[in-house]
């Protein structure tokens, strides 16, 4: 069965500039773990300028987790 891809998007927020700034990454099901106790999604984007870097997100700023 092929690994599965997912897109993780941020919920919009105002930069220093006050522009309005959401954050994207994609990543496989391999590299995505949810750490319940923590309350974070950790995840190594797969795509983009942060390929190989560990992110962890808090789940109260995620806005959109979708499987492409």
């Amino acid at each position: 069965m092929p690994d599965r891809k997912y897109i993780i998007k941020t919920k919009c927020r105002k930069d220093e500039s006050g522009n309005i700034k959401s954050e994207s990454w994609t990543t496989t099901s391999e590299l995505l773990e949810l750490e319940e106790h923590s309350h974070y999604i950790v995840f190594y984007p797969t795509d983009g300028e942060d390929v190989g870097k560990k992110h962890y997100v808090p789940l109260t700023n995620i806005h959109v987790v979708k499987e492409i």
